[in-house]
């Protein structure tokens, strides 16, 4: 293999994928103009600070309020918890790309402790 075909495969296969993101971001852009807050999908993981607990991660079609409500609920049960010591990663579901939601915009949803 000579290093130039070496090259241009890598650049063909580069050029490949940033289509097929352009593609994916342009349909949750159309995706996000028809979206309703109350009945987005939602993903949602919750990472214990403590050693040796699980992390739960849920996808879940509602409100933001339900989504995180949902998914302490489960990170509770299944750590034998009744509160919730954790990180969480919250995004919104559009097609094929999932958008991080900043912590501000989510964290009058989590439960206090």
């Amino acid at each position: 293999m000579q290093l130039r075909s070496h090259l241009r495969e890598i650049l063909a296969n580069s050029l490949a994928e940033l289509d097929t993101q352009t593609a994916q971001t342009q349909m949750a852009l159309r995706l996000l103009e028809t979206a309703k807050p109350g009945r987005m999908t939602y993903s949602i993981s919750i990472k214990s600070f403590w050693e040796g607990e699980q992390q739960v991660s849920i996808t879940y079609s509602g409100s933001l309020r339900r989504a995180i409500e949902s998914a302490e609920s489960q990170f509770m049960r299944v750590n034998r918890r009744g509160d919730v010591q954790a990180a969480y990663s919250v995004g919104v579901v559009l097609g094929e790309i999932t958008c991080p939601i900043p912590e501000e915009l989510f964290r009058r949803y989590k439960k206090k402790h």
